[in-house]
């Protein structure tokens, strides 16, 4: 309600977004920050059951992005050191490789509910 309702604030804030970044406003869009995104996804994504409640992530991930996976699990009553399982790169600071994930799934997997991967792997077509 107002001159400044929160609803459809993109459609007073995406033309000055497609200016600043030389686009179309059918080319942008209005997000939360990418915490708040990872938050929002995981709630409809994360749904453990008492058999299947850890969440396989990257060791070493983005503070925040560590604290919403640490907050949603906990939210649904478990704890982050035993619910959150990190891959761990090959090298320390290295970057892990699909074997590293299969294996871990391998190892773990019926406990997991979610798998939590960031943009920072060396996927192959052979594991997707």
């Amino acid at each position: 309600m107002g001159p400044n309702a929160w609803m459809p604030i993109e459609d007073s804030v995406i033309p000055g977004f497609a200016k600043l970044v030389g686009a179309k406003d059918t080319e942008v869009t209005a997000m939360n920050s990418l915490t708040v995104n990872l938050h929002l996804g995981l709630v409809p994504f994360y749904k453990p059951t008492p058999d299947r409640y850890k969440i396989l992530m990257e060791e070493n991930p983005f503070p925040s992005d560590l604290y919403a996976v640490q907050s949603q699990v906990r939210w649904h009553g478990y704890e982050p050191d035993s619910s959150i399982i990190f891959v761990k790169a090959e090298k320390p600071g290295g970057i892990w490789r699909d074997e590293d994930v299969v294996n871990l799934i391998d190892e773990v997997g019926d406990s997991v509910a979610l798998v939590l991967l960031s943009g920072k792997s060396r996927w192959s077509s052979s594991v997707l």
